[in-house]
């Protein structure tokens, strides 16, 4: 599983307890367009859920949306019922819930989130959901191939976000379980990333060699 974004203190405590047996990395890069970098990620292998988040807006405004979206989904995890349809469910209400307190810090509705969650069942390893609003991304890379798990909320020809978390009163998440067999890779990235590379090409790159290796290579 790849997840493109900060809190680095926090992945290397996860990493370090051994919750389960999971195995994550995640790269985070400025870019060539801008001068700042406005992800967030929620990396918890103990809680079996990851989160990334793009930040819409100014600098210093988008950072603050996509953090306080991981905030929101962290909390949540925290006090959520341990089955797998709950936390499902909770993950929804974190977003809804980040969606409240960021729309109330955005007077003119312009500062807002991505949100792309992947949640492992706790007591069934086949099984996966995906919760996203925006156009950050999850893939499943399996036997090198790989598999688009959401669908863009966004005008495929104005590069337009036609859902954010934040950016209205309300905001709707989409939710969907997904079927895990062994070896399966999981990328989760911002459109830094599928917005460059074709969806062949990330499977190509996540797919080869160590996950260390291929989180570098995209």
């Amino acid at each position: 599983m790849f997840g493109f974004g900060k809190n680095e203190n926090e992945i290397k405590a996860d990493i370090a307890s051994g919750a389960s047996s999971l195995s994550a990395v995640y790269v985070s890069e400025t870019g060539l367009v801008r001068t700042d970098n406005q992800d967030n990620v929620l990396f918890s292998i103990g809680h079996r859920v990851f989160c990334v988040a793009d930040g819409v807006g100014g600098v210093a405004d988008g950072a603050h949306a996509s953090e306080i979206v991981c905030r929101e989904v962290r909390m949540m995890m925290q006090v959520a019922e341990p089955d797998f349809s709950s936390r499902l469910i909770a993950i929804r209400n974190a977003l809804a819930d980040a969606n409240e307190v960021i729309y109330g810090l955005s007077a003119d509705a312009r500062m807002g989130s991505t949100a792309a969650v992947l949640l492992f069942d706790p007591d069934d390893v086949t099984r996966a959901g995906v919760v996203w609003v925006g156009d950050s991304r999850i893939y499943r890379i399996r036997h090198g191939m790989p598999m688009l798990l959401t669908r863009d909320h966004r005008l495929a020809d104005k590069n337009l976000l036609t859902r954010a978390v934040g950016a209205s009163a309300s905001v709707v998440s989409d939710a969907r379980k997904v079927d895990v067999q062994k070896g399966d890779r999981f990328v989760l990235c911002t459109d830094g990333v599928h917005g460059v590379l074709s969806d062949g090409r990330i499977g190509v790159l996540a797919a080869a060699g160590s996950i260390e290796n291929a989180a570098d290579r995209l």
